[in-house]
């Protein structure tokens, strides 16, 4: 039987930032309600920044197709415009920006993902288009 190397340890390397900063996440509110004043989260929309973190996961992905590919190809693209996307909605909350005013900057977005093309993740280079 041929060995396989376990491909265990590469998701337990995406787990662990998630994991982490929800534990770090549960021991603030613990310690705010245990009555430790966290000036952090007395802040207006604390919660963005929250939004703003999960930007971290798409880009890290982004970075880390490109690195092993050495490419910039379609799963690439996609990863960078997920977190881009992530990104400017957590600034429209950041800054307490009018969802009336900038909802078309998310139609130009999708329109620019639309033009990065290319196949996306799970995505076999020697499939045929459809």
């Amino acid at each position: 039987m041929a060995d396989h190397p376990d491909p265990t340890p590469q998701r337990h390397e995406w787990r662990l930032f998630p994991a982490a900063f929800v534990i770090g996440l549960g021991v603030l509110f613990l310690l705010r309600n245990l009555g430790i004043a966290i000036p952090f989260l007395d802040t207006p929309n604390w919660w963005a920044w929250i939004v703003l973190i999960a930007a971290i996961a798409p880009l890290a992905r982004a970075l880390d197709l490109w690195r092993r590919s050495g490419r910039i190809d379609g799963a690439v693209v996609h990863h960078l415009f997920v977190g881009s996307a992530i990104i400017a909605v957590a600034v429209l909350f950041l800054l307490d920006l009018s969802w009336q005013t900038w909802w078309p900057a998310f139609m130009i977005l999708g329109g620019l993902a639309m033009l990065g093309g290319g196949k996306r993740c799970g995505a076999s280079s020697d499939q045929a288009p459809h």
